[in-house]
């Protein structure tokens, strides 16, 4: 019974504990880009953060140990294209971008938003194939002439 009533009625330091708890586990859903768990740990957060928030009030503590949630950005949405860039610096600026929103929605935990962007960025990603930089393109020669230069010696 005892064991019961501990489970039911935890102390303010379990409840911080648990807000702890849940902000560690959704950090690093987000930082693996696992944004569905981060999703559904930003829930236990706010459940987490609901409980100890009551627990205070009914000490009669008045603390700012729960903070706010911070005000959700918008995040200016991006069209996925897959050819829409003329150099590899246009591209780079739309990858800067598009993992610059994706942190600001992880920042202010809009992780739906993060995951919607996700794709976006891989697929930019994946471009810069099609965009080598100068010195890839210079390694690649540099390759290319010591092939040719191999097979005419044979």
């Amino acid at each position: 019974a005892m064991v019961k009533m501990r489970t039911n009625y935890p102390t303010i330091d379990e409840l911080r504990s648990a807000v702890r708890e849940a902000e560690s586990t959704v950090a690093a859903a987000a930082e693996q880009r696992d944004f569905s768990a981060a999703a559904s740990g930003q829930a236990k957060i706010d459940e987490a953060r609901k409980n100890l928030q009551e627990a205070l009030e009914a000490e009669g503590i008045c603390e700012d140990e729960v903070p706010d949630e911070p005000k959700v950005e918008e995040v200016e949405e991006k069209s996925e294209t897959n050819n829409g860039f003329d150099s590899r610096a246009d591209l780079e600026k739309e990858i800067a971008s598009l993992s610059e929103q994706i942190q600001n929605a992880i920042d202010s935990k809009d992780f739906q938003t993060a995951s919607s962007l996700q794709p976006a960025l891989d697929n930019a990603e994946s471009l810069r194939g099609l965009f080598p930089t100068v010195e890839e393109m210079q390694e690649k020669l540099t390759k290319t002439k010591a092939a040719m230069d191999d097979a005419i010696a044979k």
